[in-house]
């Protein structure tokens, strides 16, 4: 049995040999092996997608004005307003202006007129008398046409002393004083621009110029002279 076996063996070895050299001859080269098979296909690259159309934008609406708000409702009372009753006007009589009273001219009074200063004009009088006579008058009214419809005039009147008595000398110059004004009054100067100064019995006041007189000067240039 057992050499039965081993001529077996050896003719298995025999027809093995040959194989064997074989495998050692034939060398595998990889590349070559890469080289003969065949290229992967490429993945299909995908379809791009289908492109929509771009809307169309639909323009804003202008902007709508604001509508004004309501006018304010009148306010109603709760009540009826009461209404004032008004009086008829009562027809208040207006007394008119007394009528001026004449000038105290005399034909025979004593007394002349003289210029005094650049537009001013002094008056004499007789001794305890205030009258005036026509040509003072007429002097006094010669003045009155020279002065501006608004200018004033100072009529300043003098009378002497008498002992201890004060108060008659300061009648007597302003009875001077106010026979001058009615003259200016008649001639249109109005009353209030007529300012009058009473100044008998005034120690000092009359300076060198003679007691019984009456000095009359527009406001503007109003200076007494001596």
């Amino acid at each position: 049995m057992r050499n039965f076996m081993i001529p077996a063996v050896a003719v298995l070895l025999a027809l093995t040999a040959p194989l064997q050299t074989a495998q050692a001859q034939v060398r595998v080269d990889p590349r070559a092996i890469d080289d003969a098979a065949p290229a992967p296909k490429a993945a299909p690259k995908p379809a791009p997608a289908p492109v929509r159309p771009a809307r169309p934008v639909a323009p804003k609406p202008p902007p709508v004005a604001a509508a004004p708000p309501p006018p304010p409702q009148p306010v109603v009372p709760a009540y009826a307003p009461v209404v004032p009753v008004i009086p008829p006007p009562i027809d208040v009589p207006v007394r008119a202006a007394p009528p001026l009273s004449p000038a105290p001219v005399v034909a025979d009074a004593p007394g002349e007129a003289a210029k005094l200063g650049a537009a001013g004009l002094r008056v004499s009088f007789g001794v305890d008398r205030a009258d005036l006579n026509p040509a003072v008058e007429a002097a006094l009214n010669a003045l009155a046409k020279t002065l501006a419809a608004d200018a004033s005039v100072s009529v300043t009147a003098f009378a002497p002393a008498h002992g201890d008595d004060q108060s008659a000398p300061r009648r007597l110059s302003l009875a001077r004083a106010m026979a001058v004004r009615s003259v200016l009054l008649h001639a249109g100067i109005a009353s209030p621009r007529v300012i009058l100064r009473a100044q008998g019995g005034v120690p000092g006041a009359a300076g060198d110029g003679p007691v019984d007189r009456a000095d009359i000067v527009p406001v503007a240039t109003a200076k007494q002279s001596p």
